[in-house]
């Protein structure tokens, strides 16, 4: 079986620039075909969400602790709007709550991970991501393509 790899957009909705910084470098050191949006805050992530002129990525990172509105709230507006249901979202929290992640599963979230200490853990984490959902996993195929 041939091996496929998709180039991943990825819309990252995270407060903290530190964080965008090694996604970014984590992202770059794996060498993997990716692209990068990144909204910092609650009340902007809505705002993409009901813009009809966004591409669709391929891909939610979500931090659960957001300024404006939290990550669950804008999990609940994405599974609400018809255009964002198909589109993975995994949240990415510090909590250790199991309501948390009962919570994010029950809002229609695809996975909830743990958020790694330092750069050797994201990094592994951003490549067990991506080999999951660009090589395994079927995606909706308007995923990712322009705004009509």
């Amino acid at each position: 079986m041939a091996e496929r790899s998709l180039a991943l957009k990825i819309w990252l909705v995270e407060d903290e620039p530190a964080d965008h910084a090694l996604v970014r470098m984590s992202l770059d050191e794996l060498g993997l075909p990716w692209s990068l949006e990144i909204t910092s805050d609650g009340q902007e992530a809505l705002q993409h969400i009901q813009s009809q002129q966004v591409a669709l990525p391929h891909l939610v990172l979500l931090d659960l602790s957001l300024p404006g509105y939290s990550g669950l709230e804008v999990l609940r507006h994405l599974r609400a709007e018809e255009r964002w249901r198909t589109v993975p979202v995994v949240v990415l929290s510090t909590s250790n709550r199991q309501s948390d992640v009962s919570e994010c599963y029950r809002a229609g979230a695809n996975t909830f991970v743990r958020k790694p200490i330092g750069y050797q853990g994201l990094l592994g984490d951003l490549r067990i991501l991506h080999e999951y959902w660009a090589r395994l996993a079927c995606l909706d195929s308007s995923l990712g393509e322009a705004a009509s």
